[in-house]
């Protein structure tokens, strides 16, 4: 059984590694497995009057998110074929090029 870890960290502090089992059986085609990585999520209070931040420094993390928040997933290669995005995405993209912010 295929086990992945995460390390948790919250306001600051670390929490220790959570083990995450797969709920349904993982993709056997050569295909469809998709390799070891790793990335980082990071969010901030949503709301002004719950947060630890000052107004100024609040509604500067709120234009950032605006400007650069979400998530993007990136292949290693090759990039660019349509048929080669475990999500999709690429397919998506190339249909949609003109209206994708990472185009």
């Amino acid at each position: 059984m295929v086990v992945s870890k995460a390390k948790l960290f919250a306001f600051g502090k670390a929490l220790g590694q959570q083990d995450f089992i797969p709920r349904r059986p993982l993709p056997q085609n050569k295909r469809d497995i998709v390799g070891q990585f790793s990335f980082c999520i990071g969010t901030f209070e949503q709301n002004l009057t719950n947060t630890t931040h000052t107004e100024q420094q609040f509604k500067h993390l709120l234009e950032l998110a605006k400007d650069y928040g979400g998530l993007a997933v990136y292949r290693n290669e090759p990039y660019g074929r349509s048929d080669s995005g475990f999500f999709k995405i690429e397919e998506s993209r190339m249909r949609h090029a003109g209206r994708a912010f990472f185009s």
